[in-house]
């Protein structure tokens, strides 16, 4: 009798999270990773970038999949605050290197965040493969 009210207690005071697919939120986590990346980037060597909308085409996106995969609020945040962490480590890094005085850099690194930019595409494509299989 004790043991069936300590389960019960158990399963009572312990959260049952209804979490992400397991396969889906380490590849959101790279492609908020890779698009923080390009997005610092673009922002410093892309003419007219809007770094706006890159951001919340990313989020829109995100929010467009999470009923699906079943992202909560909190990973949400958890990404959109990944997002931000490393664009601006990015933006900094990119800025000690010179790329914000002299423009002319950015050609010397373009081949990196080409590279980037196939990965996040990649991880884009991962997620309709996942969202597919669940249809």
């Amino acid at each position: 009798m004790k043991i069936n009210l300590l389960i019960v207690l158990t399963l009572i005071l312990v959260p049952i999270k209804s979490s992400a697919d397991d396969r889906a939120l380490p590849i959101f986590n790279n492609l908020v990773q890779f698009s923080a990346s390009v997005d610092a980037y673009s922002e410093m060597c892309v003419k007219a970038f809007s770094s706006e909308n890159a951001e919340e085409d990313l989020f829109d996106l995100i929010e467009s999949f999470r009923e699906i995969i079943r992202i909560d609020e909190q990973e949400v945040y958890k990404l959109r605050d990944k997002y931000f962490r490393i664009k601006k480590s990015t933006t900094s890094q990119l800025t000690q290197l010179g790329l914000k005085r002299k423009k002319s850099l950015c050609k010397k690194y373009l081949n990196i965040f080409e590279r980037f930019d196939i990965k996040k595409q990649q991880k884009i494509d991962e997620i309709i493969l996942i969202i597919d299989g669940k249809e």
